[in-house]
């Protein structure tokens, strides 16, 4: 980064101290106040802390052996100093004083996307300016880039380059999953991330190989990209490296709803927790799984592998996200496994079944599936269910074995389910 972490929170919070009120409602200093700020962050430490860095490898000019000047220092000061007033309050919130994204959204009362466009042409402003006044060709996206949203390739290996730039503050390596992929908790510039990636070339135990997770890991980025619903995380950048790509996602707060077999049981686990939620509670959760899938089957995708370890529930604020949907494809298929991945209490008879057509009816089942295990039991007996007999009705036809039987795609399953719930 640009400049070392230390903190002007007290200043920020120094110049709406006069109004109580542009405190509350978060609106931006006036220009004097931010000019006011600025110079006092510039004449403590700028000098001391963010130039001393700008000759560091993360500002790089070209050529890259080029030592700065002390009137190259003059030139950053000036340029930074003319930045619009907002940018520049951004820049030393997020830059000078590690402050979050969100943190500086609700200091100058704007959204965090328009945070981020602000820092954005921050970047490119003091480029311009740069080789403008010092007749050098500054490198796109060196001037305080982002270690993880503005950068798309990196040259060493993800797990290197991520205890480098951040915190690594979570792991999900092969000690707690067998999928091959190593995801991390990263945080980095004041913000989290979840990172996954395609985890080691030469591990033996996944069952897919290196390059088959790697294809799996691009097949996720294609469904993001094709599909905006809510409950999925936001994936902000996709980073090449040389074991493929890192997906930088949001961080999601919450527990995996998914508990072990051995837990399962346990009243206390999250898996019994969630069942044990008002069934109201439950209702809005499945209706978010029914109308993410029903966008999805829209897009063409079949999904594979859905179960309770795609689901993220936060008790506390009653939020819902999926994860992990690597593994669906993009338009009906074939199985060629036998037995697919997936928990035995979601599945459909053709997923056991070599040669069985996998698509929307098959996911009809795996929605009747979901509700008969929080709604009820497992079992498919009416008095378990928790929900009405017109959403009952919904689930017992959308889990016959016999396939001919269950609605015959996802969107007359959803619009059943829609009426069921207005009953």
């Amino acid at each position: 980064m640009l400049c070392k972490r230390f903190s002007y929170w007290h200043i920020a919070v120094s110049i709406t101290r006069g109004s109580q009120i542009a405190s509350e409602v978060g609106c931006i200093p006036s220009s004097n106040e931010c000019n006011r700020w600025l110079a006092r962050t510039a004449k403590t430490r700028q000098r001391e802390v963010l130039l001393e860095d700008a000759a560091d490898d993360d500002l790089q000019v070209e050529p890259a052996h080029t030592v700065p000047t002390e009137g190259w220092r003059v030139d950053l000061e000036q340029a930074i100093a003319a930045l619009p007033d907002e940018n520049r309050v951004a820049v030393s919130m997020f830059y000078m004083s590690d402050r979050s994204l969100k943190e500086i959204s609700e200091f100058l009362g704007v959204s965090v996307n328009t945070v981020r466009g602000k820092l954005h042409r921050a970047r490119r402003q003091l480029g311009s300016v740069l080789s403008e006044k010092t007749g050098r060709n500054w490198k796109e996206k060196t001037i305080m880039e982002h270690p993880l949203l503005d950068i798309d390739r990196i040259d060493q290996e993800p797990d290197h380059y991520l205890h480098t730039i951040g915190d690594v503050f979570a792991l999900f390596d092969e000690e707690i999953q067998d999928s091959g992929n190593i995801s991390y908790g990263v945080r980095a510039a004041g913000e989290r991330y979840f990172v996954k990636t395609a985890g080691h070339p030469d591990n033996p135990d996944s069952y897919l190989n290196h390059a088959e997770r790697v294809s799996m890991l691009r097949n996720a980025v294609h469904l993001r990209r094709s599909c905006s619903y809510h409950t999925l995380p936001t994936l902000h950048q996709v980073v090449e490296s040389p074991t493929g790509p890192l997906l930088v996602y949001e961080w999601v707060n919450g527990e995996l709803v998914r508990t072990d077999a051995a837990t399962r049981e346990h009243p206390q686990s999250t898996f019994q927790r969630f069942r044990g939620l008002p069934s109201e509670e439950i209702l809005n959760v499945l209706d978010q799984v029914y109308e993410l899938h029903h966008q999805l089957a829209q897009n063409g995708w079949i999904a594979v592998d859905f179960y309770d370890g795609c689901m993220i529930y936060d008790f506390q604020h009653k939020k819902f996200q999926v994860i992990d949907l690597d593994l669906y494809r993009d338009a009906p298929f074939v199985n060629e496994m036998g037995r697919m991945f997936g928990s035995i209490r979601f599945m459909a008879p053709e997923e056991f079944e070599l040669g069985a057509r996998i698509d929307e009816r098959t996911n009809v089942f795996t929605m009747g599936r979901t509700a008969a295990v929080f709604l009820s039991d497992g079992t498919l007996d009416r008095e378990p269910f928790r929900g009405s007999d017109a959403q009952y009705e919904v689930v017992r036809r959308a889990c016959r074995d016999n396939r001919n039987e269950r609605f015959d795609s996802m969107e007359t399953f959803y619009h059943a389910w829609r009426q069921a719930r207005c009953q």
